[in-house]
């Protein structure tokens, strides 16, 4: 009886020599039965598809070794239900909760809490039914007398597999040696095959070596192909080397044939493969099939490699179909990395208008129709974050608008929670959307705010504020868990009807991925099947939400896309047996590819190594990559990254330094970020628009609507991007407006009622001013716990204000900090319904520390023969007489305010104090360079538009320092300025140049002394932010 196994080189021609065989066989009179196994679904696909091309496939059954075994089982009267995902997770919780009961788990105990605890174990599990071990196996007592946390894997493993075979389930990695079991009993019926042929594979587990040994005993004529060349030592070839001498130890009869002969591929090809890692390997010619391309970033891999894909597919359609066949699933892009490269991948390829096929998909958790629907089973236990309950109102596969919501909503609560600090818990959300329906918004201190204090925005309120708590109260009500123990069953019959009340399944198809609806479908039919056939499973909701959200995070996503006319992209592994046309390699970086092994802290490896299992630290990453060298028909190319997202160089592969060394320098192309391309290798509009600008080409003449547009568009940002390289602004893309537009002119209307700390902010910097004040920009800022800087001060200033007016004595600080007491209390209890702020555990300390800085700003501000007489005085507010300030050309410049403090001595003179939070840019300096213009202003204001006297004296007070700023009016000395009133002529002065700047329309960025503030909201975009310290 024919028993072979043939073996070549890659791309030597064993698979065509195994066609062959089976067309010979299938001409033999009668149908002939054949089988043959393959290691996964595309090869099959493939196989098939070669099949037909060359005579048929009539009588061909081709599958892999679970195929056999199920056909061999079937045709014995074997049943064998195979247990879904969810029916061997709810059997292997068991069996982990029945070890750790009886025996304990060891080391396991400190991680079954961990959230992928579960999924381990499936792993560890999976893994020792494939290698068909025996839990009871008498060699492995060692081991477990040796470690207690592998006696409690296999004893978990021996409680799991009884479990399932006393309800009759099997778990298909342990089909075929379930399988081997029962055909080693008697009256077994022998399969009748007429051909087996086993390809594709370089490596056997101990039960597919067991099947193919029995198989060989069936006197059935049985051909395997492995990739070797006889006698080879190669390290490419030491994991076939290992199954060959695998398969000769259980069939010593086996015959072992070398295809050599019939080369597939271009000779270059086969000239690298037969000289990679050789020590004495010799030099190839490129022969312009072999492509060797270095670049800055993976993206550019991505870039280049789809960018070479789409050139190779034009020329040859330009070339005529007849001659050439070449379609887009003949073409691959193999990768080492599916989390960095199929981002990339997918977005270059929407760029260049190329379909794409990944055949990795995710878990099915991490889909976001899923992982919405995981936030919103675990929103109530941790009582409604701010980012979570926004993110599930907004999202677009569930509907909530029968409890009320509007779409929009999501961002009207996103402004009452940074109006209110939410950060959590329902109770938060009532208070904060009650206060807003039932009270105006407060006011607060107007112009005269701190520089970081932020700008009112829009909030909910009134009617709308009430209608979203409404509608919050419902979505509470509605998702409030049942505080009893249920079944399994009755907890997936809730969860469904949520799902039909959100209108979750017809937003799922329409978002086009239905086959996420039956994903899900698949679960929960294998939970109630596991209920069905197990019993009752009882659950709390939290365990339910627990267990539900575990088996999203390990249940693959089902890949429902179609290869056959797209671009295949291909983990390195999977391109085993394959052939492409043309096929790009990426990722040649040092510890990409090959990837750092690491031992399995659970198997050691002389464990697996004694259970045939696979090695963690011999994963065979060269043999693989070996095979990737013969993989294309017509040309490859190999890419890789030179830097590190850091800028760093980073190190070729040892791969890509053999092939260098093998090929030579000379056929190495590096494409660095400035090198001008030729414009026939842009792969998309935009990129040929993008060069022309970028290297100063003539635009081709062209008629094309969406070119011409582009290239407006381009030629705008082209002219904004040389302004912005200017080291000096100077035009109108930089601010230099010209005119004020409508309705902006008010700024430069006579009547306008202008605030000190607007005209500081165009002084620091006119574009700031415009965006703040023009643009009424503002940097959202995400909520945090405790009081704001901004709303810290608001509080100090109203606590000083009204400790002063409830003193009997307000120039004797004993008067006054005796009542300070109960107005800091009396006031911060107020603060927390008007800032709906929680108190954290250092809030008592807190509060002490604030008590400590206002008794130091009482003493210290208690001078011999000041007192004080007015406390947070408005001017221009309130019906109240606003500043008036003479300038150039007849104008006039008003001004409003809020004086923090005004004292009066006996001559009737005064002093103005200004309280700051910060204790930054109070110097003279600040007030010469028109940082800080306030005090003098104050100080005016009091004196003109107040009347309260004449000021002889005017500093702040920096309250948290517990200091006295260094400028103080009385003592101001600038060239021919001196004392309040040469202070007052600086500041009129700044007020003119900025009142001047406003009505040119001059906002051009300006870097402050000492830096940009962090809390600019131009900072997002601003070509010339340089933030303090830099």
């Amino acid at each position: 009886m024919i028993i072979k196994v043939i073996t070549g080189a890659p791309a030597s021609g064993k698979t065509k020599w195994l066609i062959d065989q089976i067309q010979a066989e299938k001409k033999k009179p009668g149908l002939r039965k054949i089988r043959v196994i393959l290691p996964e679904h595309r090869h099959k696909k493939m196989f098939q598809q070669r099949l037909v091309i060359a005579g048929g496939m009539l009588g061909v059954n081709i599958g892999g070794f679970v195929e056999i075994c199920q056909n061999l089982l079937l045709e014995n009267g074997h049943l064998f239900p195979v247990a879904s995902l969810p029916f061997k997770h709810r059997v292997l919780l068991e069996c982990i909760d029945s070890v750790d009961l009886n025996e304990g788990l060891g080391d396991f105990s400190t991680l079954k809490a961990m959230p992928g605890f579960i999924s381990l174990m499936h792993d560890l599990i999976g893994e020792l039914q494939q290698a068909g071990v025996n839990p009871l196996d008498s060699a492995l007592e060692s081991w477990k007398k040796q470690s207690n946390q592998i006696r409690a894997l296999f004893s978990i493993y021996h409680e799991y597999l009884h479990k399932l075979d006393r309800f009759g389930w099997l778990d298909q990695n342990f089909l075929i040696q379930y399988t081997l079991d029962l055909i080693s009993q008697s009256g077994t019926r022998k399969m009748q095959y007429d051909l087996v042929i086993i390809d594709g594979f370089e490596r056997f587990t101990p039960p597919q070596l067991r099947l193919i040994s029995w198989l060989s005993q069936q006197n059935i004529p049985l051909v395997i192909s492995l990739p070797l060349e006889s006698n080879s030592t190669r390290p490419v070839y030491r994991r076939s080397s290992r199954t060959l001498q695998e398969l000769l130890s259980l069939i010593p009869e086996m015959e072992v044939v070398e295809i050599g002969s019939h080369q597939l591929i271009p000779s270059a090809m086969i000239d690298l493969a037969a000289n990679f890692y050789q020590s004495n390997f010799q030099k190839v010619d490129s022969g312009g099939v072999i492509h060797l391309l270095e670049v800055q970033s993976p993206l550019q891999e991505a870039r280049e490699s789809l960018r070479w894909l789409k050139q190779k597919l034009i020329l040859i359609e330009s070339v005529g179909k007849k001659l050439n066949t070449v379609t887009l699933s003949d073409c691959a892009v193999v990768i080492p990395n599916s989390d960095l490269y199929q981002p990339l991948i997918k977005a270059v390829a929407e760029e260049f208008g190329i379909p794409v096929y990944f055949s990795h998909r995710g878990f099915l958790g991490k889909h976001p129709a899923i992982s919405v629907l995981a936030d919103l089973l675990s929103i109530h236990s941790e009582d409604f974050p701010r980012r979570l309950l926004i993110d599930i109102l907004r999202s677009p596969y569930l509907d909530f608008s029968s409890l009320g919501f509007q779409p929009g909503d999501s961002i009207a609560l996103e402004m009452a929670s940074r109006f209110g600090v939410i950060i959590s818990t329902l109770k938060k959300w009532q208070d904060v959307l009650g206060y807003l329906a039932t009270n105006p918004l407060l006011e607060d201190r107007g112009e005269d705010r701190e520089e970081s204090e932020p700008l009112s925005f829009s909030l909910p309120k009134g009617q709308e504020a009430q209608r979203l708590l409404d509608g919050i109260n419902r979505f509470a009500d509605w998702i409030q868990p049942v505080d009893e123990i249920r079944s399994m069953t009755r907890w997936l019959d809730w969860f469904e009807d949520l799902l039909t009340q959100t209108n979750w399944q017809n937003k799922v198809k329409e978002a086009g991925q239905p086959e996420i609806m039956t994903d899900l479908e698949g679960i929960f039919k294998g939970l109630r099947a596991a209920e069905f056939e197990l019993g009752q499973w009882n659950l709390s909701y939290m365990e339910f939400v627990s267990e539900l959200i575990g088996l999203f995070q390990i249940s693959g996503e089902t890949n429902e896309m179609r290869f056959e006319n797209a671009v295949q992209v291909l983990r390195i592994p999977e391109v085993r047996g394959h052939r492409f046309d043309y096929v790009a390699v990426l990722g040649l970086a040092e510890g990409s590819l090959p990837s750092v092994e690491k031992e399995d802290p659970f198997l050691p490896e002389p464990l697996r190594l004694q259970l045939g299992m696979e090695l963690r630290l011999d994963r065979n990453q060269i043999g693989q990559f070996f095979q990737v060298l013969t993989r294309a028909n017509r040309e490859i190319l190999f890419t890789r990254p030179y830097l590190t997202g850091k800028g760093d160089t980073l190190e070729a592969s040892p791969y890509w330094n053999a092939m260098v060394e093998i090929i030579g320098k000379n056929d190495l192309r590096t494409i660095r970020p400035s090198e001008p391309r030729n414009l026939s290798e842009a792969a998309s509009i935009t990129e040929l628009l993008f060069w022309i600008s970028q290297y100063q080409y003539e635009i081709p003449e062209t008629n094309d609507v969406n070119v011409l547009s582009a290239w407006l568009d381009l030629n705008q940002q082209k002219m904004v991007l040389k302004s912005r390289h200017r080291r000096i602004p100077d035009d109108h893309f930089e601010g230099f407006l010209g005119e004020l537009i409508r309705p902006l002119d008010r700024m430069a209307r006579s009547g306008t009622v202008w605030s000190a700390s607007r005209l500081e902010t165009y002084l620091s910097c006119p574009m700031r001013f415009w965006v703040n004040y023009g643009l009424k920009i503002e940097e959202q800022q995400i909520p945090q716990l405790g009081l704001q800087a901004w709303q810290i001060g608001s509080i100090l200033h109203s606590i000083l204000e009204k400790v002063y007016k409830a003193a009997d004595d307000p120039t004797n600080p004993n008067s006054v900090i005796d009542v300070l007491e109960s107005v800091f209390e009396a006031e911060f209890a107020f603060a927390l319904q008007q800032y709906h702020f929680e108190e954290d555990i250092l809030w008592e300390h807190q509060k002490r520390e604030w008590i400590k800085n206002l008794t130091a700003a009482i003493t210290n501000l208690a001078s011999e023969g000041w007192e004080p007489i007015s406390y947070e005085q408005k001017f221009g507010f309130d019906g109240k007489e606003s500043l008036k300030i003479p300038l150039l050309e007849g104008n006039e410049l008003r001004l409003n305010g809020v004086i923090d403090r005004v004292d009066r001595n006996r001559q009737g003179q005064i002093r103005v104090i200004d309280y700051k939070t910060g204790s930054s840019h109070l110097g003279k300096e600040d007030l010469i360079n028109g940082t800080r213009l306030q005090l003098p202003l104050y100080a005016l204001a009091a004196q003109n538009a107040l009347r309260l006297g004449q000021p002889v004296e005017g500093f702040y007070w920096a309250l948290l320092a517990e200091k006295q700023s260094s400028l103080q009016l009385s003592k101001f000395e600038y060239e021919d300025f001196v004392g309040v009133e040469g202070a007052i002529q600086v500041v009129i002065q700044h007020l003119g140049n900025a009142i001047g700047g406003i009505s040119q329309a001059d906002f051009h960025p300006k870097k402050p002394v000492g830096g940009c503030p962090e809390y600019c909201p131009a900072k997002i975009w601003c070509w010339r932010y340089s933030p303090e310290g830099w």
